[in-house]
C-alpha cells in the first residue's frame, strides 16, 4: 500500500470514518481469522475473537499512529484472545468433568440409600414372619432400645429367656435373609 492512501485511511479510521474503518477490516479481517484458527479450531470463535480484536481496535483508534500499529495491535490482541478462549475452554471441561463425577457420586449415594432401604425393608418383613415372641424381644431390643432387663420384668421372663429368644430370632433372621438373598440373586 503506498504511503499516500495509507495516510488518508489512518487519518480516517481516526477520526472514526466508517469507509476507512471498513477498509481496514477488509485489508486483515481473513488474514487475522485464518490465523485465529491455526490456534482455535472453532470457527464460531475465531470470527467472534477476530470481531472483538476490531471492537477494541475501534474503541482505541486514537492511539494508533501507523498502519503497521494497526496490524500490530490486531494480531497480538487475535493472539490473546485465542488464548483466553482456550483458558476458559479448560476451566469450562474442568467445571462439566466435575458436574459428571457429582452427579455420579449421587446417583450412586441414591443406589445406596434405594439399596439400604429394600435390605431394611427386607429386614422388617423378616421379623413380621419370626414367631410372636421373638418378633417382640427383637423390637423391643433393637427399635425400641431395651435392655434385657427392662424386656425381662415387662414379658415376666428371665433375662436367659430373653437371650435365648434373642439368639433364636437372630438366626431365624439370618436363615430368611439368606433365603431371600438367595432368590434375589436367581431372578
Amino acid at each position: 500500500m503506498h504511503a499516500e492512501k495509507e495516510n488518508m485511511i489512518l487519518d480516517g479510521f481516526r477520526a472514526g470514518n466508517k469507509q476507512a474503518f471498513g477498509e481496514v477490516f477488509d485489508l486483515y479481517s481473513s488474514t487475522l481469522i485464518i490465523f485465529a484458527r491455526h490456534i482455535v479450531t472453532d470457527a464460531s470463535a475465531t470470527e467472534d475473537i477476530v470481531a472483538d480484536a476490531f471492537v477494541r481496535l475501534y474503541q482505541l483508534r486514537h492511539q494508533i499512529n501507523t498502519i503497521n500499529n494497526i496490524k500490530a495491535f490486531l494480531f497480538i490482541t487475535v493472539r490473546n484472545g485465542c488464548l483466553n478462549y482456550l483458558r476458559h475452554q479448560k476451566v469450562k471441561e474442568k467445571y462439566q468433568s466435575e458436574q459428571r463425577h457429582s452427579i455420579q457420586a449421587e446417583e450412586n449415594a441414591y443406589e445406596h440409600n434405594d439399596s439400604e432401604a429394600h435390605r431394611l425393608k427386607a429386614i422388617y418383613a423378616a421379623v413380621e414372619d419370626l414367631p410372636e415372641r421373638r418378633q417382640l424381644i427383637i423390637r423391643m431390643t433393637y427399635i425400641e432400645g431395651f435392655s434385657d432387663d427392662e424386656i425381662a420384668d415387662r414379658l415376666t421372663i428371665t433375662r436367659a429367656t430373653v437371650r435365648q429368644h434373642r439368639c433364636l430370632a437372630i438366626r431365624d433372621l439370618r436363615e430368611i435373609i439368606n433365603r431371600l438373598n438367595n432368590t434375589n440373586t436367581l431372578v
